[in-house]
């Protein structure tokens, strides 16, 4: 393997939570919200719910409940918050790139897939290759096309950050048998057209919700019961971090009760926030929640405030804004990711395998602290302008990639 091994797993940052709109084909929208609560306590504030101070949390005061795996999830939280020692690769390019060498990126055209592309011409620029970029429009028929005109100038590498393979798998076969090598970042369904899962992908979805599972046994002190886990069922990798949760959550609590709660991608921006209000008003036992998209908490405290209602939680993808809120004691902790990281280790990726170079994986828990960090009262300071995971860290691609 060409990586470094650390405890954790890759995640998947805000920008792509837009562009995933597009793979939100076939998601199971279904979700579970019985309102059974049985002897949990709501939670007021993070320093009643913090944890040891090992994992950045504070101090737990009594002990947890019977059967209660609070070590494990303290650690894995703590596993999170320690600082990041390098690159998760570590394994040189056998030579510089060549220069003729054309990457494609594929632009769904929306804002933050152009946030993206910042990242991906950065690190064309510095490794020396020639970095295109392509809009796709965000219709199915409109990707469709533009892979048509693509598949006829055989690419070398193709980044599709986020866009389903089943939007252009008429021409995913033409393209692979004609050398091109696809890196489809934040695609959890990747292995059924035969392609690699990568970051942000379907076994880093999984992880993502053992890491959920540990941050509401964690963050309460294992001394409760009710959680909820809110949902925004139009992502499909939202289903997954369900998944994790539901496997992990028992493992640690073996009588924690978690209920879901669909909040629709259309409503987020919305009535969202509305809706997680009144189903802490309908379920006042619920002890924390965690939240497929940090931005939900963004405002939250006062809306909750002004209903009388509370609850600590967690969220994915946290924005500024909520890395604001945690230092003013508005929010008890986030989930940030470093999305320059995220996206030139994907140009990495590229890289390695149009190299010839090995790429399979099977250790992503060992990745993502080197990718992103939970963010809390005690660790906010370090990360006010942002989390970033490894200072400089365009150089030493360069340095792996034989161009510094």
């Amino acid at each position: 393997m060409n990586h470094r091994t650390r405890r954790g797993t890759a995640f998947l940052g805000t920008a792509a939570i837009a562009a995933l709109l597009l793979a939100s084909c076939g998601a199971d929208a279904d979700a579970e919200d019985d309102g059974s609560n049985d002897n949990g306590n709501a939670n007021g504030n993070g320093e009643e719910t913090a944890e040891s101070s090992e994992a950045g949390q504070g101090e737990c005061e009594g002990e947890p409940m019977e059967g209660v795996d609070l070590e494990t999830a303290q650690e894995t939280i703590a596993t999170y918050q320690e600082p990041v020692e390098g690159l998760v690769v570590d394994e040189p390019l056998p030579e510089a790139p060549d220069p003729d060498t054309r990457v494609v990126y594929l632009d769904n055209e929306t804002q933050l897939a152009g946030i993206y592309w910042d990242f991906v011409q950065e690190a064309g620029e510095r490794s020396g290759v020639n970095t295109q970029r392509l809009s796709t429009g965000t219709s199915a028929q409109d990707i469709n096309s533009a892979l048509a005109t693509l598949a006829e100038t055989d690419p070398d590498i193709v980044i599709a950050v986020a866009i389903d393979p089943a939007f252009y798998m008429d021409h995913l076969e033409t393209l692979v048998e004609g050398g091109t090598t696809f890196v489809t970042p934040a695609i959890i369904n990747a292995e059924e057209y035969g392609l690699t899962d990568t970051y942000g992908g379907h076994a880093v979805s999984l992880e993502n919700g053992r890491v959920m599972a540990s941050a509401a046994v964690a963050f309460t002190c294992g001394q409760e019961t009710d959680f909820v886990y809110y949902r925004v069922p139009e992502l499909p990798f939202t289903h997954l971090i369900l998944e994790g949760l539901e496997e992990h959550l028992p493992q640690l609590h073996p009588d924690a009760n978690l209920r879901v709660v669909d909040i629709p991608v259309a409503t987020m921006d919305t009535t969202g926030q509305d809706a997680i209000v009144n189903d802490l008003q309908a379920n006042p036992d619920t002890a924390f929640f965690m939240a497929s998209a940090d931005q939900l908490q963004v405002g939250l405290s006062s809306s909750m405030d002004l209903a009388g209602v509370e609850a600590d939680g967690i969220g994915l993808s946290s924005l500024p804004q909520n890395i604001e809120q945690i230092d003013q004691g508005l929010q008890q902790a986030g989930y940030a990711v470093d999305e320059s990281m995220f996206l030139w280790l994907t140009f990495d990726e590229g890289l390695r395998r149009h190299a010839g170079m090995d790429f399979e994986r099977d250790d992503w828990e060992s990745i993502n602290p080197d990718l992103s960090t939970i963010v809390t009262q005690e660790n906010v300071s370090e990360h006010l302008e942002g989390f970033k995971a490894v200072e400089n860290h365009e150089d030493a691609f360069a340095e792996l990639w034989n161009v510094d």
